[in-house]
């Protein structure tokens, strides 16, 4: 239903009363004292009293809201890595980082600078074929290849096979030229990338390992139609590949590129990754090293967004506290409860002790708070970290505090909002206008089931807001 459609079965909910019996007399809310204006009149003449009758929002209604506006300002801060996420810069765009979000990142204390010094780049095995006279029409073989994953040992000449399960693809005479070979591969999706190399008039069959990293090696073992399995003049064998073998019998394709990890030292401490993104080498950071070479990285917290987290929480508290105001005396004991968990809020003791006073969240002659915002960065120089995790702290207790007073019998039970006659307001017009109302929303497939004595504060708001209430 557009907006449209929802004006127009309001209006029409609140202006379609010919259809009622002239003849009946209204009891309920309609019915009114003695000595009331229109005792004794019929329908009809009922209503056409006057009547500005409207839709408004209880006391209660009006803070819940508020409330749940705080609580979703406070979620949005309530961590360190909300407040002010970590930011990581370096002076050569070969070697770079970035600050990890999530637990990781929580729970880094990032140091100031980094010298990296990147000695090896971690890469795939590649292998490649013989030359072949074509790709799409002679048969290369039949039968099927079984691929290992694992580590080559060089100084014993042994390859150890790793966790990953060995697979087999069936190679059949419709896959058994090279361009047939290499889409079987592909197909099979068994951790190998396969294409065919034009080289000089001739074609390869070039084979890689998906996965970088020494552990990551692989080779091929090969079932032959042709019963010789090992081979390097007729048939499948010609793609097997046993780094332990001898060349052209078990041996038989060109290694061009070996598995091997990255290497590196993180402040003289040596590292070593079966990838070029690696997260290994400091807890909460993933450096990004595409050459090999030195780098200085710089990793601190985003002052400028620390400065906007905490503006953020001072102003949704400052509103919450000015809706409490115009609310009057009835909700300021949740107003308390806030300010008495603010001021715990501290981390530390005795002369390491920091609460929100120091760094510049404090409270001005008229009880608002105030930021000031040299104090907060000079207290976030000073020590980033621990200002950091301090307002994330109390974005936590202020959401904390939120979702309890949410929770609580006082704001989850309970009509949030009343049908108000107010002076000279027409009741029997106000009780009609509500039915009318209610009977229209239910009858709505595409609108939320709910009318308005449901305790669905929000989605009341957006009835009133779209009606124009």
């Amino acid at each position: 239903m557009n907006l449209y459609n929802i004006a127009n079965s309001l209006s029409q909910s609140y202006g379609a009363l010919a259809g009622l019996d002239a003849g009946r007399q209204v009891t309920g809310i309609g019915a009114l004292r003695n000595g009331t204006p229109g005792q004794g009149l019929s329908v009809a003449e009922r209503f056409r009293l006057p009547s500005s009758t409207s839709v408004s929002l209880s006391e209660r209604g009006r803070l819940q809201s508020a409330l749940s506006d705080l609580k979703s300002t406070a979620s949005a801060l309530n961590s360190a890595d909300k407040v002010a996420a970590g930011r990581a810069s370096s002076d050569n765009p070969a070697i770079s980082a970035r600050v990890l979000s999530g637990d990781k990142a929580r729970a880094a204390k990032l140091p100031d600078e980094l010298e990296l010094n990147v000695s090896q780049l971690a890469q795939s095995q590649q292998l490649r074929s013989q030359a072949f006279a074509d790709k799409d029409s002679s048969i290369v073989g039949t039968g099927s290849l079984r691929i290992e994953f694992g580590r080559f040992n060089s100084a014993s000449n042994t390859f150890q096979s790793n966790q990953r399960a060995a697979r087999s693809v069936s190679i059949s005479a419709g896959d058994g030229t090279l361009s047939g070979i290499a889409n079987a591969l592909n197909r099979a999706d068994v951790g190998l990338k396969a294409s065919v190399e034009d080289d000089n008039g001739s074609f390869r069959l070039q084979i890689s390992a998906t996965q970088t990293g020494a552990a990551n090696a692989f080779r091929i073992s090969v079932s032959d139609s042709d019963g010789n399995n090992r081979d390097n003049g007729l048939g499948l064998s010609r793609l097997a590949f046993d780094p332990g073998e001898v060349p052209n019998s078990g041996r038989n394709l060109q290694q061009t590129r070996n598995a091997q990890d990255a290497e590196l030292t993180v402040d003289g401490r040596n590292v070593v990754s079966a990838s070029n993104q690696i997260d290994t080498a400091l807890e909460g950071v993933r450096i990004e090293a595409r050459e090999t070479g030195t780098a200085r990285l710089s990793l601190a917290r985003d002052a400028q967004q620390l400065e906007r987290s905490a503006r953020s929480l001072v102003d949704g508290l400052n509103r919450f506290e000015q809706q409490v105001t115009q609310e009057g005396s009835g909700s300021a004991r949740l107003a308390s409860q806030l300010r008495t968990a603010l001021d715990k809020v501290e981390s530390g003791s005795g002369r390491e002790r920091l609460d929100l006073a120091q760094i510049g969240i404090s409270r001005s002659r008229t009880g608002q708070l105030e930021l000031n915002e040299d104090k907060l960065q000079q207290a976030f120089s000073a020590d980033a970290e621990r200002v950091s995790a301090l307002l994330g702290q109390a974005a936590s207790t202020v959401e904390s505090v939120s979702s309890t007073a949410l929770q609580s019998r006082e704001f989850g039970q309970g009509e949030r909002f009343s049908i108000a006659s107010r002076n000279g307001d027409n009741p029997y017009l106000a009780q009609a206008r509500l039915q009318q109302f209610q009977s229209r929303a239910a009858q709505q497939p595409t609108l939320l089931s709910y009318s308005p004595t449901t305790q669905n504060l929000y989605g009341l708001s957006q009835y009133l807001s779209i009606a124009g209430l």
